[in-house]
């Protein structure tokens, strides 16, 4: 791989970098909110909504870890 392909996948990790912190940082606000709420509404169809939110965000995070991983891999 050339300079230049391996600075674009360089550029490529900083905008997934980027994207992995927005996400942790929404994770954060949200695990935070459900477990200040009140256990019956955590039991409710919402609270259960947004248990699923949660987890399935902390899911992309976990991707976009990976992701970094591959792409640094690729470009060493």
């Amino acid at each position: 791989m050339n300079a230049a392909r391996r600075k674009m996948i360089a550029k490529a990790i900083g905008c997934i970098s980027e994207a992995r912190g927005l996400l942790e940082e929404v994770y954060g606000d949200e695990q935070a909110a459900y477990d200040n709420m009140p256990l019956g509404l955590q039991e409710s169809e919402r609270g259960e909504r947004m248990a699923d939110i949660i987890s399935e965000i902390e899911n992309a995070v976990a991707d976009l870890e990976n992701l970094e991983s591959v792409l640094e891999d690729a470009k060493a």
